[in-house]
């Protein structure tokens, strides 16, 4: 019976943990978390790579340092999967760096609400914040996500010591 009553009040209580009630239809925006995206809704993913770590993306200078190296452009529908074959330009000399692996290399995607411009989105968010500095949420906008991610290891070459026989 004791092990019964533990079985069903672990139960009771991760169900309450984890629950969350559907929200209804007529609730208040702020009331209820709502995707910022509907499934099937045309948006444009935006890929970029750097090999600075401290680059200020959502500055217009670092956007366009950003832009100088694009691995990818175009229009998806929200929601549906595809293979998308992609080049990292390595070959650029702002990227030389990271083929010789002296540094890592970073990926900056950004997904956009068809209709809207990237950099228009941006210039929105520099004159809607309230503080300076580096966004504290995904969501910059109602119209923009970003995110970013480490895309190499850093493996620095280590010398071993030779030993004759």
């Amino acid at each position: 019976a004791i092990v019964l009553w533990v079985a069903v009040s672990s139960f009771g209580q991760l169900y309450a943990q984890f629950y969350a009630p559907r929200c209804p239809a007529d609730a208040a925006d702020t009331a209820c978390f709502r995707p910022l995206f509907e499934e099937g809704e045309n948006v444009t993913l935006f890929v970029y790579v750097t090999s600075k770590k401290s680059l200020e993306w959502w500055t217009s200078r670092g956007l366009e340092e950003l832009q100088e190296d694009a691995v990818m452009n175009f229009s998806v529908s929200y929601g549906s999967s595809m293979a998308v074959p992609a080049k990292l330009p390595l070959s650029s000399p702002k990227l030389q760096s990271v083929r010789r692996n002296e540094s890592m290399l970073y990926g900056h995607c950004f997904l956009v609400r068809a209709g809207a411009r990237l950099a228009d989105e941006l210039d929105l968010f520099r004159m809607r914040r309230s503080s300076p500095g580096k966004p504290t949420s995904s969501v910059i906008t109602p119209n923009l996500l970003h995110t970013s991610g480490k895309l190499t290891k850093l493996q620095p070459q280590v010398r071993k010591t030779r030993r004759n026989l």
